[in-house]
């Protein structure tokens, strides 16, 4: 629920009215609870397009700035997706700068940082503290001819028993192969699902199937 509204008040911010300063736009979100504080960390042209978002431990907050989700002819900005890590005080970090329609991000143990792109899940990790990732692991690949940026893989989420949940969209109805780092395969033809692997890449577990939209053939 946390991270719903994260993202949900992430995306506000950006829509919001750009000609003001920030301390002249009016409260986009009303606090409720006693103790909950609201804090602008950062706005465009620090951040744009976020398609994910999540706060570590240390309340750091890691997002997806999208550079590569229809990206228009004369783009300025970036070759790759960025991962970016903002502190408390919005300073501005580049955890990672490799990956092509990002879709979201989870944060998880050991260090690494889980990534989902149209057609891949994986995960990043800084191994020599230098605060940028430099490690990059391949957890499973999804193979189809479809290459819409948003109907392939996206969503990740932390199950309770520890598996990384994942979901797969209509793919345009077209067949699709999802492959595993031991090998397991998943195939299907535009059903779509939620599906779930370990933190490794390993071991399918097939959730809920079959919600896609299907589309009729000529």
């Amino acid at each position: 629920m946390l991270r719903m509204f994260l993202h949900w008040f992430l995306c506000c911010c950006f829509a919001s009215t750009a000609l003001l300063d920030a301390a002249e736009r009016d409260p986009q979100v009303e606090t409720l609870q006693p103790g909950v504080r609201l804090t602008l960390v950062a706005e465009h042209p620090e951040l744009v397009t976020p398609t994910g978002i999540d706060v570590d431990d240390a309340g750091q907050v890691w997002v997806v700035a999208s550079h590569t989700h229809f990206r228009p002819d004369g783009y300025e900005g970036p070759k790759h997706d960025e991962v970016l890590v903002f502190d408390e005080t919005g300073q501005r970090r580049v955890f990672c700068h490799a990956t092509d329609q990002t879709m979201d991000l989870e944060l998880g143990a050991d260090g690494w940082v889980y990534l989902v792109e149209r057609a891949r899940v994986l995960r990043v990790k800084d191994s020599d503290g230098d605060g940028q990732g430099d490690l990059e692991e391949t957890l499973l690949e999804l193979a189809t001819e479809a290459v819409y940026p948003h109907n392939g893989l996206s969503g990740l989420a932390w199950l309770p028993n520890g598996d990384l949940l994942f979901g797969l969209g209509e793919n345009f109805s077209k067949p699709w192969s999802l492959t595993g780092t031991d090998g397991a395969v998943i195939k299907g033809t535009g059903e779509g699902g939620m599906f779930s692997v370990t933190p490794m890449g390993l071991g399918y577990a097939v959730l809920l199937g079959d919600f896609g939209i299907r589309l009729a053939s000529a």
